[in-house]
């Protein structure tokens, strides 16, 4: 966190496709907001995450993508795919009804 003193830090989150947001802070020079940023670096463990991630080839991504494409004018479907490579505690689409509700 000491690095970071005097930076602007950006922050972006997906969101759900339709809801991300993005912000922007600066790092001042006294030793709460270094420590809060501190306590930041440690809860996200941005390195160690960013270093488990799983390649995967372009093929893939576009059969994903065609999948989602085709199912989401679909009223009603569950995903059938495994979600083994997903982080712990991620969130998932788990079906959605025929009233179009997400679950």
């Amino acid at each position: 966190a000491p690095k970071l003193t005097g930076k602007r830090i950006v922050m972006f989150s997906y969101g759900s496709g339709i809801a991300s947001s993005m912000f922007s802070f600066a790092v001042r020079q006294d030793p709460a907001s270094v420590g809060r940023v501190a306590k930041m670096q440690e809860c996200l463990d941005i390195d160690n995450r960013l270093g488990q991630r799983q390649k995967q080839s372009p093929a893939i991504l576009e059969e994903t993508l065609a999948c989602r494409d085709k199912l989401h004018t679909v009223p009603s479907f569950k995903p059938s795919g495994s979600t083994d490579w997903l982080f712990p505690g991620t969130y998932f689409l788990a079906n959605k009804d025929s009233k179009s509700r997400r679950f």
